[in-house]
């Protein structure tokens, strides 16, 4: 399945990055009884061109938890990203969502696909005129409506997403008008592939509305064994300035395993001569076995 079949949501989102003064934004989500209650908190905050994004999921009743942290230096172009259990850090250079304008991206025409069309989505984005103030942000209340249909109508299906947004520095280092790439608004056909189907997914978009980083929202689906909800409301709002160290790899913390050929890092194990080893051993095997040697059979 293509990416534009996976994520009509981000298809209505549009980055404008205003750069607030120091400000720490908190949410917590929290999902219906079929994942068990799992509750979700982010922590954003901005100081200057850095950014520092903590999520932490807590697995229903089972008292487990577990968090992720991404801090952002755009101002030395490299991306931080922490993992608190084991203590490790991994560096990444910033990688640029960006690479047309967004007048060329609109303007580009979809891939022509002749397959007949078995599926139908449509995105309406419309902002209802409502704002809220939060500090020094202004807040738009957006909805957002997803309709599936299919060709068994019992498996058609209806999602409305209903937030309040503020224009922030999210995804990070993203600076004023910039565009991602996927948002592509001109395409109204997607070339994506419905699973046991040899037809394509037809992508409607009516309502363009911006959308942003959520400080409220409520997502859900009445879809039977389909359905689903989410609610994230605004637990903390601050403006009160940061210290420089939160944006800093914390002390006490070591580099993780670099993995084989710069394909990214392993948060879960420090970045040690055995494990390297123990690293390009497994790509190795894993190689072997493609070619399935008769020895290895």
């Amino acid at each position: 399945m293509k990416a534009l079949a996976l994520i009509p949501f981000a298809l209505l989102t549009v980055v404008t990055a205003q750069q607030p003064s120091d400000i720490t934004i908190k949410t917590r989500s929290t999902y219906g009884p079929h994942v068990n209650g799992a509750i979700e908190t982010i922590t954003f905050q901005v100081k200057g061109s850095r950014q520092r994004h903590v999520r932490r999921t807590e697995i229903g009743n089972t008292g487990s938890s577990f968090a992720f942290t991404t801090i952002a230096q755009c101002d030395m172009g490299q991306i931080i990203e922490i993992n608190e259990a084991t203590r490790l850090y991994a560096v990444e250079p910033v990688r640029s969502l960006v690479t047309l304008p967004a007048h060329a991206i609109l303007a580009r025409r979809p891939v022509e696909d002749t397959r007949a069309v078995v599926e139908v989505r449509t995105i309406d984005a419309v902002d209802t005129g409502e704002r809220r103030a939060y500090g020094s942000l202004v807040a738009r209340h957006v909805v957002t409506t997803i309709t599936v249909e299919r060709e068994d109508a019992s498996r058609n299906l209806n999602e409305v997403r209903d937030g309040w947004y503020v224009d922030l520095p999210w995804p990070p280092c993203q600076k004023p008008g910039d565009t991602a790439t996927f948002v592509a608004l001109g395409m109204v056909v997607s070339t994506g592939d419905v699973v046991g189907s040899t037809g394509r997914v037809e992508t409607r978009i009516k309502g363009r509305a911006k959308t942003g980083f959520p400080i409220e929202e409520h997502d859900r689906r009445p879809n039977g064994a389909a359905s689903f909800e989410r609610t994230t409301q605004l637990v903390e709002f601050s403006e009160v300035p940061l210290a420089t160290s939160l944006f800093e790899i914390p002390e006490g913390y070591k580099p993780a395993l670099q993995l084989p050929f710069g394909v990214g890092h392993d948060l879960s194990r420090p970045d040690t001569v055995w494990n390297r080893a123990s690293a390009m051993w497994t790509l190795a095997t894993s190689w072997t076995r493609q070619w399935q040697w008769p020895w290895l059979r």
